[in-house]
């Protein structure tokens, strides 16, 4: 990003990272109504 942020946990704290990948087969690429469709559903499973 554009911006560093340098974000520390102090002993006994924890953080959870969640990501999904999305893969497209074949040739043609997903477009971004489906890229922010995908993110959206992401999004709502992890409220």
């Amino acid at each position: 990003g554009k911006e560093t942020l340098n974000y520390s946990l102090k002993q006994g704290q924890s953080v959870t990272f969640r990501y999904r990948i999305a893969i497209a087969s074949g040739k043609e690429r997903l477009s971004n109504e489906e890229i922010n469709l995908t993110a959206g559903d992401f999004f709502q499973t992890i409220k």
